[in-house]
């Protein structure tokens, strides 16, 4: 993660002194941000949420009963 980010922070300042490189590494950075998200984002849309347990049910829960 500290490599990708040093990576990052030199395509940045590549990219303020007109580096060809720099402007490469974005493209390829670019590329598959979208190619992930094009992934990503339709299976956190499909991935079916867990419901909560009704809190009546849990275990350790007495009931008081009038007297």
């Amino acid at each position: 993660m500290m490599c990708l980010s040093l990576f990052g922070i030199a395509t940045g300042i590549g990219l303020i002194y007109l580096r060809n490189w720099a402007r490469i590494s974005i493209l390829i950075w670019g590329g598959m941000l979208v190619f992930f998200g094009a992934i990503g984002i339709p299976i956190a849309f499909l991935m079916p949420i867990p419901s909560t347990p009704n809190v009546l049910d849990l275990p350790g829960r007495a009931c008081k009963q009038s007297a």
